[in-house]
C-alpha cells in the first residue's frame, strides 16, 4: 500500500464518514509545466470588496486569473482571518495551477470540499500528524503553521531552486525570531530569505526590521500575497496579472 494511503487510513476516522476513500498520490518529482497563458474574461468576478486601490489587489488577482482564489457571492473577503480548511484548499489549487495534479478516484466527496486536499496534504506530509492532531476547519491557522506547511510542501516537491536566486536578497532575520516555536524556525527563516513570507513591521519599528508574529492570524489579503510571490517566483515572472 502506498505511503500516503497508509497515512490517510490513519486519520480516516477523524475526519470522514465514508468507508471507501482513494487518494492517487502525485509523485514528488513531478515537473511543472509552464502554463498556457489564460485568456481572462474582460472583468474578474468575485472580487466586489477588492479595489485597485488596495496594496494587495494584484496579488488577488493573479490568485483569480489562475484559478487557486475564490470568493463567495461576489466577494473575497480579504480582511477576514484564513481558517485551515481554506489555507489547505487554496494550496491544492495552487498545486494544481502549477501544473501538478491532486486526483481523487472511488470517493463520494467532491473536490469542491476541503477533504480531498486535506488527504492530498496528509499523504505527502504537507500536513504532518502533529497539524492533523489540531487540525480544525473553520479555525484560523496560526502564521507558525503556514510557515510548517509551505515549506513541507516546498520539499515534498522539491522546488528549492525556483526560490534560490531570491536568498541573497532577503538575508535579515525576524526581529522576534528566537518566539518563533523551535519546529517553525527553519521553515519562517526559509520563507523570509526566500521573499515569501516579509514579515510585518509597525510605524515605531527600526527601517528593515519586521516581526513573524507566529501566533497572529493570517487576513486572506496577506495569504493571497504569500501564494502569488510563490506562484511569480516558480514562473520567473511570467504570469498573466
Amino acid at each position: 500500500m502506498p505511503r500516503g494511503l497508509r497515512l490517510c487510513a490513519l486519520h480516516l476516522a477523524v475526519y470522514l464518514a465514508f468507508s471507501s476513500i482513494y487518494a492517487a498520490i502525485p509523485p514528488p518529482e513531478v515537473l511543472f509545466a509552464e502554463p498556457a497563458p489564460p485568456t481572462p474574461p474582460p472583468a474578474l468576478t468575485g472580487m466586489d470588496d477588492v479595489s485597485p486601490s488596495d496594496w494587495f489587489y494584484v496579488y488577488v488577482r493573479i490568485g483569480y486569473r489562475h484559478g487557486y482564489l475564490h470568493g463567495q457571492e461576489g466577494n473575497f473577503e480579504p480582511s477576514r482571518d484564513i481558517t485551515w480548511a481554506e489555507f489547505i484548499t487554496i494550496l491544492g489549487r495552487f498545486h494544481g495551477a502549477l501544473g501538478g495534479y491532486v486526483e481523487y478516484g472511488n470517493t463520494f466527496i467532491g473536490a469542491d470540499t476541503y477533504i480531498p486536499y486535506l488527504l492530498w496534504a496528509m499523504g505527502l506530509d504537507i500536513v504532518t500528524a502533529e497539524d492533523a492532531e489540531r487540525f480544525r476547519p473553520n479555525d484560523a491557522i496560526q502564521r507558525a503553521e503556514i510557515a510548517i506547511i509551505l515549506m513541507n510542501y516546498i520539499s515534498a516537491y522539491n522546488l528549492y531552486d525556483h526560490f534560490l536566486s531570491q536568498y541573497e536578497h532577503h538575508s535579515e532575520n525576524y526581529a522576534d525570531f528566537i518566539e518563533i516555536p523551535a519546529q517553525a524556525r527553519v521553515a519562517a527563516r526559509l520563507l523570509r530569505s526566500f521573499g515569501i513570507i516579509q514579515g510585518v513591521r509597525s510605524s515605531a519599528d527600526p527601517p528593515g526590521v519586521y516581526r513573524f508574529e507566529p501566533f497572529e492570524h493570517t487576513l486572506r489579503s496577506e495569504a493571497a500575497v504569500i501564494f502569488a510571490r510563490m506562484f511569480v517566483t516558480i514562473f520567473d515572472g511570467t504570469v498573466a496579472v
